[in-house]
């Protein structure tokens, strides 16, 4: 869950129409064109294993010291103290002018920039913090690690010290059994993410969001080496927690600002609430069962501070994360390391969400998908087969768009400089297979995600309705098209 997040707890929303209405008021509000970036990093011991509590409270002081030699200022802030700890642990680094670093439930590290609307700027400090975060790891003879997902950070990390990642534990240990748990925690301690943050687009916000359906997929196949982590959280943890993780797909294509919102509320009712900051009965929100959203509204128990910080468990892709301010978050790329291929993916999002003839002929350009097609999209780089996933069928009527011509219609719409990197000696290992691949069976997929995480591949597409929680989709999400 993201950082707790202010809001009045005296402000009730008794009904669904009170509820949309500030939605509504919040996206169409926001318009700056500002940009932000999150970036998730795995430090590890010399043996490869997860870095201790320890180990991230000392990276995390020598961190705080080195920026304040170079002339930061930088504030801390601390959690309650564990067992495992002699004093309060920092959870959290800001510093002025530049960002943020915090500390994850997996003890994962996080980088978070300060919004710009100039992404070079935002891309120049990031680059100044990964330095400084990468001296601190190396200060105490650790390394620091880039990438979407490590089997063996999942496997020997103890878990953050927050109040929240011990909220984390006991849900999952009080409501799940030990596969489903087990599936549950690789998402949340074994991965790391690179996340874009973009406003929402004021009267256009329903443009806005039609377009990031689109271009979250093709992101994950352009800049992801590996499918694993996406695998893990699509097709894994969605099959536990769908209404956390499936795309708001009902959305597309909404013809204004307000059916939009309709849409994304229809999913926020459903969201399963784990637990909140500071809960108003001392208690986590599951005491008694899973609240959802709806839940707490039908009580008149949905207050502002409730409701922006239930939106921390939103991991759809993309995602109505801060609902105080109105953003959207793009979190389907795997941590990325390399400052060019960083630039590459915020100046994709900044050319073709911003502008609005790009972002029109975007739309234009993939005006013959309805929903079930953005499904099958986004289901494309959560396959291990990297071919399969290239040569699946996103549309087959008449007109055939498989994820490979996704990705070149999205690729031709941008600059010619941006589109010779993307197409040059610069492109991703993963982007490059595009004009190679050798395909494979589709089944061939679908059974190796299914046993390559123990799960039953009808409950992994949905056919099996979750025990606890209900799933909203009745049927196969890769249909034989």
């Amino acid at each position: 869950m993201a950082n707790e997040i202010s809001g009045s707890k005296d402000k009730i929303f008794h009904t669904r129409d009170e509820l949309e209405q500030h939605l509504l008021a919040v996206v169409t509000g926001n318009n700056n064109k500002l940009l932000g970036l999150e970036l998730e990093a795995l430090p590890m011991n010399p043996e490869g294993w997860a870095s201790t509590r320890a180990n991230v409270q000392d990276i995390l002081e020598n961190l705080s010291n080195s920026l304040f030699s170079d002339g930061y200022s930088v504030e801390k802030q601390f959690g309650r103290r564990p067992s495992s700890l002699v004093s309060a642990p920092i959870t959290k680094l800001d510093v002025i002018n530049l960002g943020s670093f915090t500390m994850e439930p997996g003890l994962q590290l996080e980088i978070v920039s300060l919004p710009s609307t100039d992404i070079v700027e935002i891309s120049e400090k990031v680059e100044i913090m990964q330095r400084h975060l990468l001296e601190a790891v190396e200060s105490i003879g650790h390394s620091l690690h880039y990438q979407g997902y490590s089997e063996k950070f999942a496997a020997t990390t103890k878990g953050g010290v927050r109040e929240r990642d011990a909220e984390w534990n006991r849900f999952y240990n009080s409501n799940f059994d030990d596969t489903s748990r087990d599936l549950l925690k690789k998402g949340q301690y074994g991965t790391a993410s690179t996340q874009i943050t973009s406003d929402s687009g004021g009267s256009n916000f329903h443009e806005y969001w039609s377009a990031a359906l689109v271009l979250e997929p093709v992101l994950a196949l352009l800049f992801n080496s590996d499918p694993t982590r996406l695998n893990i959280i699509k097709e894994s943890y969605g099959s536990i927690m769908p209404q956390q993780v499936e795309p708001i797909s009902s959305a597309w294509k909404s013809a204004n600002p307000k059916e939009c919102i309709g849409k994304i509320v229809d999913r926020l009712l459903t969201l399963p609430v784990p637990f909140l900051p500071e809960s108003n009965d001392g208690h986590p929100s599951w005491i008694g069962g899973v609240q959802t959203i709806q839940d707490y509204l039908d009580r008149d128990a949905l207050s502002e501070f409730t409701l922006n910080n239930s939106t921390g468990f939103f991991y759809t892709a993309p995602a109505l994360r801060n609902v105080l301010l109105g953003t959207i978050e793009f979190r389907s790329m795997d941590s990325i390391k390399s400052k060019s291929r960083k630039l590459q993916a915020l100046r994709i999002i900044k050319e073709l969400l911003y502008d609005d003839d790009n972002r029109r002929q975007l739309l234009a350009m993939f005006g013959k998908l309805d929903e079930r097609n953005i499904i099958n999209l986004h289901r494309a780089p959560a396959l291990l087969q990297r071919a399969t996933a290239l040569e699946l069928p996103i549309l087959n009527n008449g007109t055939v768009i498989t994820a490979k011509k996704a990705i070149q219609m999205v690729v031709s719409l941008l600059p010619g400089d941006l589109r010779d990197e993307l197409q040059g000696k610069r492109f991703t290992t993963a982007a490059r297979s595009i004009v190679n691949c050798d395909v494979t069976g589709t089944a061939g997929a679908v059974a190796g995600a299914a046993n390559r995480h123990q799960i039953p591949t009808t409950t992994m597409f949905g056919n099996e309705p979750n025990r606890r929680f209900g799933n909203p989709f009745s049927q196969s999400l890769l249909p034989l098209i």
